[in-house]
C-alpha cells in the first residue's frame, strides 16, 4: 500500500469576458440612445483528468455535465460552477456579472451544497445512502489559489483532496454463487464519530489540516447503505472485476457488515477497523466465512396488481401534456370488488416456525428494527395450532428482525428484508365499505425531480374511519402514530365523525369553491406543515380519500417536488380501494367531467391539477409554490422546512470509478 503525495490540480484561466453595444440610427438628424447590455464574465477552471474524482478505477476521472462544483469567492458565500465536459480538457465554468479582482482567493469543494454561508465552517456531506451508478458520493476539498493577472486573463491553480474513504466489496461464494445481490450496509456499533453525515471543513486550512468537524447533527447516522444491483461471485478473482463502491467519513470503526440479496440476509462483524481518508480499501467478503451468518429472504410487500401497474408507469411515465391516456386498466382492478380481495391491501411477509413438543399455548411474532431486537415494530398474534404468521404494514427496503416466542419462550429467530416502491396499509381487519379502513396508503416512497424521496411514516391518506373499530384506532393511533387528524369533509358527512390523534382540524370542504378558498386551504396546509415539524404524523381524509384528499395531498407532493405525472400515479392508486361508498368508480387521469372530482377540470371550473398549472413557475413545484406562497400567503420558510423534514436525499456512487492518488489497501473479512 502506498500513498500518493499529490491530487488532482485544476489550472484556471480566463475563457472570455466580453460586451457589446448595438448603435441604432435614425436619420442624419436624429438618434437614439446607444443600447448597451450589460457585461457578463465567464471563467472556466481546467480539470486535470490524470487525477482523482470522487470516483476510482484505473484510467480516468469521469466527470457529468450536471456535476456542480462550490466555490467561495473571496470568502464569500458558495456558488455553484457547472462542468462542461464538452470541453478539451473538461472545466469549471463560473459567471459573473462583475470580474473577479486580482488577488480574489478561490476556494472549492465538491459536490455544491446550497446551505454552505461561511469558508471557515463549510459542510460536508457524506450521504447514507449511496447508489451505483453515474454520480460520485465522494467529498473533496480545493487548497486555496490566488486569481492573477496575465496576459491570457485570471490564472490559477487549484489541487482537489478527497475527504472520504472508499470502500471495495468483493462478495463471493461457491455455494451462494449467482445470488443477486441488492445492498450493503455498513453499521457502526462504536466508532471516532458517525460513518456518515454533516460534518464542518475550514477550507481556508486545507492546506495544513483536513481535521473534519462532527457536531451532533439530526442528518447524522451509524451506517450507510449502497445500494446496486450485481451476482455473488464464485471466488474472489471474478468478484474483483465488479467493483462496489461506498463512502465513509475516514475514522476508526466496529460494527457490522450485511449483505443483501435476493436469497438471503448476510452479516458479519468487523472490530476496531481503520478507515483512512483518501483511501481505496479492497475488502473481500466470503459469504461462506466462519463470522458470516445466513438470514432470511427478500419479500415484496406489494400485491401483484400494485406492482403490474407501478412497473408500467416506471417504463413509460405519465406524459403531463396528454390526458387521454391511463395505464390503470380494468386489467389491474377489474377482480377488485369485495372483501376478500383487496388491491388497497400489501402483500404480507410470512414468517414460520416449527412447534415444539409443548406448543399449545398461542404464539407472539415480535419484529424489531435492529438485530439486538431492542427497537420493537410491531407485534403478531397467532393461534397455538398454527405455525405461520403474516406480517402487514412494512416498510420497503427495510431489514427486520423476528422473534417468535411461545408462551414468553422464544422458539425462533430470523431476519427479513422488504422490497417495495409505495406502501399500502391494512387497518386491521377493517372490512371493505362505508365508515371503515378503506384506501390507506403513506405518501412515503415517492420519488421527486431532483432524485430525493419522501420519507416512510411521515404522512398517510385514506378513507373517513367513522365505523373503526378500537383495535383498529389502536393501530392507527399506536402503530401509524396518528396525532393530526386532517377532516377534508363537510356538512351532513361529519355527523358520525371519528377523531383521530390529539390534534384536529376545522375547515370543512363540500364543493371546489372551499377547497380554492384561499384563508381555509392556508390553515389546513399550514396546521399540517406545523405537525409535520413537531413529529406529529397527519392522516388526510375526506369520505372515500379519493377526490377531496387526492387534491390535498397532490398539492403536498407538488411542493415536495414529486413530477405531475407521478402524482396522477399517486391519484389513481385510489382505483384499487375498490367499492368505498356503496359504488364503485375507479380514478383515472384521463377522466373529464363530473366523475372526475377535483383533481382536474370539471366542465369549465378549472380545478386541481389545471388549477394549480395556471399559476407560473418553469416546474409543477415551482407552480404549486408560487400558489401557495403568493395566493394563500404560507412563508416559504414554512414550505422549506416542511420539504427538510419530509425528504431525504439518495446519493449515487459510480460503479466504473478509477484509481486516482489515494492509498489503497486489501484484505479478507
Amino acid at each position: 500500500m502506498h500513498k500518493a503525495k499529490t491530487v488532482l490540480m485544476l489550472a484556471a484561466v480566463l475563457l472570455s469576458l466580453f460586451s457589446c453595444a448595438e448603435k441604432n440610427l435614425m436619420g442624419p438628424e436624429s438618434k437614439e440612445p446607444e443600447k448597451q447590455e450589460a457585461e457578463s464574465y465567464e471563467y472556466r477552471f481546467a480539470l486535470d483528468e490524470s487525477g482523482t474524482k470522487a470516483s476510482l478505477s484505473n484510467s480516468g476521472v469521469y466527470w457529468e455535465n450536471e456535476d456542480h462544483v462550490g466555490l467561495f469567492l473571496g470568502g464569500a458565500s458558495s456558488v455553484a460552477a457547472d462542468v462542461d465536459v464538452n470541453t478539451t480538457p473538461k472545466s469549471i465554468v463560473y459567471s459573473s456579472g462583475s470580474p473577479l479582482p486580482e488577488g480574489t482567493y478561490v476556494y472549492a469543494y465538491y459536490p455544491y451544497r446550497t446551505g454552505n454561508t461561511d469558508v471557515s465552517a463549510a459542510q460536508i456531506l457524506f450521504p447514507a445512502t449511496q447508489q451505483g451508478g453515474s454520480v460520485s458520493a465522494m467529498p473533496m476539498a480545493g487548497v486555496p489559489f490566488q486569481i492573477q493577472a496575465g496576459d491570457n486573463g485570471t490564472k490559477g491553480a487549484v489541487h482537489f483532496l478527497n475527504l472520504g474513504s472508499v470502500i471495495d466489496f468483493q462478495v463471493y461464494s461457491a455455494s451462494y454463487a449467482g445470488e443477486s445481490i441488492q445492498s450493503v450496509t455498513l453499521t457502526a456499533t462504536s466508532g471516532d464519530h458517525p460513518v456518515c453525515g454533516e460534518a464542518t471543513l475550514d477550507l481556508t486550512n486545507v492546506e495544513n489540516s483536513l481535521a473534519l468537524t462532527w457536531p451532533l447533527s439530526p442528518t447524522s447516522s451509524s451506517s450507510v447503505t449502497l445500494t446496486q444491483a450485481g451476482t455473488v461471485a464464485a471466488t474472489k478473482v471474478a468478484a474483483a472485476l465488479t467493483p462496489m463502491y461506498m463512502v465513509v467519513a475516514p475514522g476508526t470503526y466496529s460494527g457490522i457488515i450485511s449483505i443483501l440479496t435476493d436469497k438471503a440476509t448476510y452479516t458479519l462483524p468487523f472490530n476496531s477497523h481503520e478507515f483512512k481518508r483518501n483511501a481505496l480499501w479492497h475488502v473481500g467478503v466470503n459469504l461462506e466465512g466462519s463470522s458470516v451468518t445466513r438470514m432470511g429472504g427478500v419479500y415484496s410487500i406489494e400485491n401483484e396488481m400494485l406492482a403490474a401497474y407501478l412497473n408500467d408507469v416506471e417504463a413509460n411515465p405519465y406524459n403531463p401534456a396528454d390526458y387521454s391516456y391511463t395505464y390503470m386498466s380494468s386489467t389491474y382492478y377489474g377482480n377488485n370488488t369485495n372483501t376478500a380481495n383487496r388491491l388497497d391491501w400489501p402483500k404480507p411477509v410470512p414468517v414460520s416456525w416449527t412447534n415444539p413438543p409443548s406448543g399449545n399455548a398461542s404464539k407472539v411474532v415480535y419484529i424489531y428494527n435492529d438485530s439486538a431486537r431492542e427497537k420493537l415494530e410491531l407485534s403478531v398474534n397467532a393461534s397455538s395450532s398454527v405455525t405461520q404468521a403474516e406480517v402487514y404494514n412494512l416498510i420497503p427496503g427495510r431489514t427486520y428482525y423476528y422473534s417468535v416466542k411461545n408462551d414468553g419462550t422464544e422458539i425462533a429467530r430470523g431476519s427479513f428484508r422488504t422490497t417495495g416502491r409505495r406502501r399500502m396499509i391494512k387497518v386491521g381487519d377493517s372490512p371493505r365499505g362505508a365508515g371503515y379502513a378503506n384506501n390507506c396508503r403513506d405518501i412515503g416512497g415517492q420519488k421527486t425531480a431532483d432524485g430525493q424521496i419522501i420519507k416512510y411514516g411521515k404522512i398517510y391518506r385514506g378513507t373517513n374511519m367513522d365505523q373503526t373499530t378500537d383495535v383498529q384506532k389502536d393501530f392507527l393511533l399506536n402503530h401509524m402514530h396518528v396525532a393530526l387528524d386532517v377532516d377534508l369533509r363537510g356538512g351532513s358527512e361529519l355527523n358520525d365523525a371519528l377523531e383521530l390523534g390529539d390534534m384536529h382540524t376545522t375547515q370543512t370542504y363540500s364543493s371546489w369553491g372551499e377547497l380554492s378558498n384561499p384563508a381555509s386551504m392556508s390553515a389546513t396546509l399550514t396546521k399540517i406543515f406545523d405537525a409535520v415539524a413537531a413529529n406529529k404524523v397527519p392522516y388526510i381524509h375526506c369520505a372515500g380519500g379519493a377526490d377531496r384528499t387526492g387534491y390535498v395531498c397532490m398539492l403536498l407532493e407538488a411542493l415536495l417536488g414529486v413530477t405531475q405525472g407521478a402524482c396522477d400515479v399517486d391519484y389513481e392508486l385510489t382505483s384499487f380501494s375498490g367499492t368505498f361508498s356503496g359504488t364503485y368508480n375507479p380514478r383515472l387521469r384521463l377522466r373529464t367531467g363530473v366523475n372526475n372530482g377535483y383533481y382536474r377540470t370539471v366542465n369549465t371550473s378549472v380545478r386541481g391539477v389545471d388549477f394549480i398549472n395556471t399559476f407560473s413557475g418553469t416546474t409543477f413545484q415551482d407552480k404549486a409554490v408560487n400558489y401557495v406562497t403568493n395566493t394563500l400567503g404560507i412563508p416559504m420558510d414554512k414550505i422549506t422546512a416542511f420539504q427538510n423534514n419530509m425528504l431525504e436525499e439518495s446519493y449515487a456512487v459510480d460503479s466504473s470509478m478509477q484509481v486516482g492518488n489515494v492509498e489503497l489497501g486489501e484484505e479478507d473479512w
